[in-house]
């Protein structure tokens, strides 16, 4: 059977089964909230589990234009799915390095876990210093191939390169009646009066033209002007390694003076842990163009940049040294509290894993 068939096979089962795709997933994602701390190896299952499931959805689109077979009316396609199709389309750099980006991220996390915990003659400490080496090769092989997203595109890097699913599955209906999710170009003219503008009419029927008849998916992100702005994108794209170099920089350091290699350990004795990461993106964040004026797209690209600002709280010396004291005196309370001691322990046992591994906290 031809890949292409396969694949249409594939999209009509999953819109065929909709209410049992919602079923699965939703209990799914619950237990795997309970996971961590309950039994041995738990955070290994949670997190492949979790990598299971994000990779199913980024399969399965469940997007179609035209398709009245399914009976199915699908929202139209976003600026970013627009986008990322038209690169992964055109562009064979594009699509291998942003494939491989996100298949990395999938798989990073439970990677540290098995380098943490090692093989049992081997200890614990060495599995802590091995997870140094793997982190570093794993953001070097990340900025490399964001820098290469950079040079192929000539455009800022999106915080996720691939085109994603867009709608819930729960809102799909079987009983939907078939609708084109296009507008024929030429019956478009002739539907609205003549004594009218037409741009009052035409513009809101542009987002259902044929993929044709739309402006290029190039415009959506402005080209990088300047040296500048190249400079603040390459040290955006490599904001990962630095921060892994510094802990491994320190982890190094603390092996040779015979102490241990683990995260927390580092992170309670250097504040560079923080300082320096934090440092090198707002860097980057000053030589970025500002967002007025410019496309939705590049807006949104630069606010969850922005948002991702708040995950330093969470690493590194300000998350050991001021928010951790702050979560804990949180949940030691909640734990007095009846009825709610269980969500205590869940929050609890999280954040043993914020403590114990770097990717819990920035993926």
């Amino acid at each position: 059977m031809p890949l292409a068939a396969l694949k249409h096979a594939y999209d009509s089962t999953l819109l065929d089964n909709t209410q049992t795709l919602v079923q699965v997933e939703t209990a799914l994602r619950n237990v795997t909230w309970f996971l961590p701390g309950r039994f041995q190896d738990a955070e290994l299952a949670s997190e492949g589990d979790r990598r299971r499931r994000q990779g199913r959805s980024l399969k399965a689109p469940l997007r179609r234009t035209g398709d009245a077979a399914l009976g199915q009316a699908l929202p139209l396609p976003s600026d970013h799915t627009r986008y990322t199709e038209y690169f992964s389309r055109h562009s064979s750099t594009y699509r291998t390095a942003s494939r491989a980006l996100v298949v990395i991220g999938y798989v990073q996390l439970l990677l540290e876990m098995m380098v943490v915990r090692g093989r049992k003659q081997e200890g614990k400490d060495v599995g802590r210093w091995k997870r140094w080496k793997l982190l570093v090769w794993l953001e070097g092989v990340k900025t490399a191939l964001r820098l290469s997203l950079l040079i192929a595109t000539k455009r800022p890097v999106l915080p996720f390169p691939l085109a994603q699913r867009e709608i819930d599955p729960s809102v799909l209906t079987q009983d939907t009646p078939a609708q084109p999710t296009t507008a024929p170009a030429p019956h478009i003219v002739l539907d609205f009066p003549l004594d009218a503008p037409a741009h009052a009419y035409l513009t809101p029927l542009v987002p259902r033209l044929p993929e044709a008849y739309q402006s290029d998916p190039r415009t959506l992100l402005p080209e990088i002007q300047g040296w500048r702005e190249w400079l603040g994108e390459g040290m955006q794209a490599s904001e990962g390694l630095v921060s892994v170099l510094v802990y491994a920089v320190l982890a190094r350091q603390r092996r040779a003076a015979r102490g241990g290699a683990g995260m927390m350990d580092i992170a309670r004795e250097n504040r560079w842990t923080s300082v320096i990461p934090l440092l090198w993106v707002l860097l980057a964040r000053t030589m970025r163009r500002p967002a007025r004026g410019t496309t939705p797209l590049l807006a949104e690209t630069y606010g969850s940049r922005d948002r991702a600002l708040m995950f330093h709280l969470v690493r590194g010396a300000i998350w050991q040294r001021w928010t951790r004291g702050k979560v804990m005196r949180v949940v030691q309370g909640l734990e007095k509290v009846w009825g709610v001691r269980l969500v205590a322990g869940i929050v609890r046992d999280h954040v043993e894993l914020v403590d114990e591994y770097y990717y819990y906290t920035a993926t």
